[in-house]
């Protein structure tokens, strides 16, 4: 008899370790796929059910669904991003009828498409007849697991020859491993099959044995402990095969991956970048006593292709541009455009929703190296972005802002909103009553910079109204005109004008997108992180590279006048830079970071999410006078000095 021993999953009832990383219903689907996958196995063999919870909610697992595989999945996304390349038509395909961009034809040479996956399963032997008939299902008795599951065994095994006990959160179980595990108790009195994590996913038995009592689970030296405890007492005990429980983001990694080795090296609030090193077919039992060395039976989903190790697995979370689901894939074809550059990762394969991990991920080589160094490798840096803009942007199948000026500001405008409208208590312009500052909702300053009544909050408050202000002093009255002052001097430069010289542009570039490979700076450096890319000017990237509201974020570094034109110098080698137009985005660039500062000081006064101790600090700093009046008279004032 084969024992299936699992939760009967709900919303915050299963994958609790994950509900940190995953919202609820995410955890749900996860906790469902892997229920749902080892059951389709169990069902092979004579099997009943001890569940904990209620039984309704194991229902999924016997719907008329549940043979073709998709019982407890998300709903599976289309590879719509690729279709959209194929038809042509960015607008209709990947942004709606988002009229703020260019709608643009994809030449017949675009970018090959990306594999998508479906539901995969995990090869292995599967029997002709596996079972039809619904199980019984008991529920699990006893205080703690050791209790619960003695009981199941015992009971069972005083009606069956040999029971074997199986969870239902593991990934690598197949009938014949079951087979092999019932076929170890013709000469074992126990078998176990230990799992990754030092606890054991099988436990089978031919007769009552006590390896439960006084032991500790939950811990890495389960399997270990419970051999030793068998051998003490006087049974005999084997091991066989291996097995990956899923318990925690990297575990449902390796499940996806098929490889031992995860390790996060970058992660942001949208993006999370993963080395994906050993792969399991490398990897044998390395448990004590092991009598077999058997690899995990895991293959990687079929998305990922036949990828050698090591490669980068990147994990996307949201879209900043607004694209959803589909976000993911215009990353994949933005990559696969660069790729002539010689200064950007190449990219192997892309999914929309893998089957453990269900966000958008795509892989890409893995490139060695640092960080930029702002005061060694400034000139590199210049070399390498202007072999991204001089790349032919006329066929990218990327994002045209129609007017990136304009676009900028808005932007910027609405970071503000929110800023001014917790600072004062009327809403100048409007004349309506502000909320409260301990009520203020930021998520009711919609993108049009309307406030929640529908009327127009001004961007120029007069300075009088500011310093009536019950929540300002003098330092907040001084930052209000300081900001209303740049407003006013950015609007009056930035312009209409479509973009003179189009180019693929990163959007976002800081010192972190960048790695430097001190063997070979110039032929194996490159740029990553290219999560924004639009065509627009060159000179809106390198403004926003070079300006203090960058470089001063993570690096404490404020570039001089001397080496931003030593900079644009080295630049100008290979592509001409309109000074006029740079120091437009120059302004620009520093006003969006600061009104982002001011945004994300309203949203921490509120406590929403997480307060980051050295971002809270950088917001502070940002914010202040002193630092506020050195930009002004850098960027705003009568000289306006780089």
């Amino acid at each position: 008899m084969l024992i299936f021993f699992t939760k009967a999953p709900r919303i915050g009832f299963g994958k609790t370790r994950l509900s940190a990383i995953l919202p609820a219903e995410r955890c749900l689907h996860l906790a469902r796929l892997l229920i749902s996958d080892t059951f389709k196995v169990a069902r092979h063999f004579e099997v009943v059910v001890y569940y904990d919870g209620k039984p309704a909610d194991l229902e999924f697992l016997f719907s008329a669904h549940h043979n073709g595989g998709e019982t407890g999945h998300l709903p599976a996304h289309t590879s719509a991003y690729g279709r959209a390349f194929e038809v042509g038509h960015i607008s209709e395909c990947v942004l709606g009828d988002d009229s703020r961009y260019v709608s643009e034809r994809v030449p017949e040479h675009a970018p090959a498409r990306s594999h998508v996956s479906g539901s995969a399963r995990v090869p292995g032997h599967v029997p002709a007849c596996p079972s039809t008939q619904r199980p019984h299902l008991y529920p699990q008795r006893g205080a703690t697991l050791g209790e619960r599951m003695q009981h199941a065994l015992f009971q069972q095994l005083s009606h069956h020859r040999k029971v074997i006990l199986i969870g239902s959160d593991i990934v690598g179980l197949t009938p014949k491993l079951i087979d092999r595990a019932y076929k170890a108790l013709d000469t074992h009195d126990i078998v176990i099959t230990p799992t990754l994590d030092g606890g054991y996913g099988l436990i089978g038995m031919r007769k009552p044995c006590d390896v439960f009592s006084g032991m500790r689970f939950s811990q890495d030296d389960v399997a270990r402990n419970t051999v030793k405890c068998a051998r003490e007492r006087g049974y005999s005990i084997t091991m066989e095969g291996t097995l990956l429980d899923v318990d925690t983001f990297d575990d449902a990694l390796r499940a996806e991956t098929a490889a031992r080795d995860v390790r996060c090296i970058g992660a942001g609030e949208y993006n999370s970048n993963f080395l994906i090193e050993r792969p399991w077919s490398t990897v044998h039992q390395e448990r004590d006593n092991a009598p077999n060395s058997v690899p995990l039976a895991l293959s990687p989903a079929p998305w990922l292709g036949a990828i050698e190790a090591p490669f980068v697995l990147r994990v996307n979370r949201a879209s900043q541009i607004n694209l959803g689901h589909k976000q993911i894939g215009y990353e994949f074809n933005a990559l696969r455009f660069l790729e002539p550059s010689g200064v950007t990762p190449r990219v192997y394969s892309c999914t929309e929703q893998g089957k453990y991990i269900p966000y958008g991920m795509l892989t890409m080589e893995y490139l060695p190296g640092r960080s930029l160094q702002y005061e060694q490798d400034l000139l590199l840096a210049a070399h390498l972005l202007a072999r991204v803009h001089t790349l032919d942007a006329t066929d990218a199948p990327l994002l045209r802002p129609r007017y990136p000026q304009r676009e900028l500001l808005e932007e910027c405008k609405r970071m503000w909103n929110v800023y001014e409208r917790f600072m004062l208590p009327v809403s100048a312009g409007s004349g309506a009553d502000c909320h409260d500052a301990a009520h203020c909702d930021v998520a009711s300053c919609d993108t049009s910079g309307r406030n929640a009544s529908g009327s127009d909050a001004s961007y120029f408050v007069p300075a009088s109204q500011s310093i009536g202000s019950r929540h300002s002093d003098r330092s907040t009255a001084e930052r209000l005109v300081l900001i209303q002052t740049w407003m006013k001097i950015a609007a009056h430069r930035a312009n209409d004008t479509p973009c003179a010289r189009p180019c693929v542009i990163n959007t976002e570039l800081n010192s972190g997108n960048f790695i430097i490979n001190d063997e070979a700076p110039q032929t194996l450096s490159c740029i990553i992180d290219w999560e924004k890319p639009v065509i627009a000017d060159c000179e809106q990237d390198i403004a926003h590279f070079l300006v203090p509201t960058t470089t001063n974020w993570k690096t404490d570094t404020i570039l001089s006048a001397a080496e931003i034109r030593a900079f644009l110098d080295e630049y100008a080698r290979f592509r001409t830079v309109d000074t006029q137009l740079l120091r437009t985005y120059m302004q620009l660039n520093v006003l969006r970071g600061i009104t982002w500062c001011a945004m994300a000081f309203v949203q921490y006064s509120h406590g929403e999410g997480a307060r980051n101790v050295d971002t809270w600090k950088k917001i502070q700093e940002f914010l202040s006078i002193e630092y506020l009046t050195t930009l002004h008279d850098r960027f705003f004032g009568a000289s306006c000095a780089f």
